[in-house]
């Protein structure tokens, strides 16, 4: 089984309002997006943010699992998506400006970094980046909800 392990808060000052561009994500080091965040998240403007704090939780193994095939072990031990999201409700979504804030913190992180956005159609996406050291760049992808979390994934939510 996995769970979710509360790794520590962080403190993000006021953010000025944005309009996402491709610019502005090479600026943050978000250079490496992929179609369906370029589609959903590029030329939009999100407001100006008041200081938030916000939850990092780590995903971890709970226990060594026996028995199993590593197919069988690996369902079994997924957190989904569906799950984080009932779990923290609406603490999901952070502002977007918490995405560039967080990941300007960690370049070089060796883990996966898990955001909630909605779409201007309201529909919730998962957004995962990770750090592409051979580009200087976080690879960013947004997804409806996947079916698994590994070991060592952060899951950003508001606190």
């Amino acid at each position: 089984m996995q769970k979710l392990e509360f790794d520590c808060f962080v403190s993000m000052p006021p953010q000025p309002a944005i309009t996402t561009s491709q610019d502005y994500m090479v600026g943050a080091a978000m250079g490496l997006c992929g179609k369906n965040f370029t589609e959903h998240f590029w030329h939009r403007q999100f407001p100006a943010t008041p200081a938030v704090e916000l939850a990092v939780w780590r995903v971890i193994n709970e226990r060594p699992l026996a028995g199993f095939t590593e197919k069988e072990e690996g369902k079994a031990r997924a957190i989904k998506d569906k799950e984080i999201v009932s779990r923290f409700g609406e603490k999901v979504v952070t502002p977007f400006q918490a995405m560039p804030f967080i990941l300007g913190q960690h370049r070089e992180a060796s883990g996966f970094f898990v955001f909630f956005q909605p779409t201007t159609r309201g529909q919730l996406l998962s957004i995962e980046a990770h750090w592409r050291s051979s580009f200087e760049s976080f690879e960013v992808g947004a997804e409806e909800f996947s079916q698994r979390r590994v070991e060592e994934d952060l899951v950003i939510v508001l606190r």
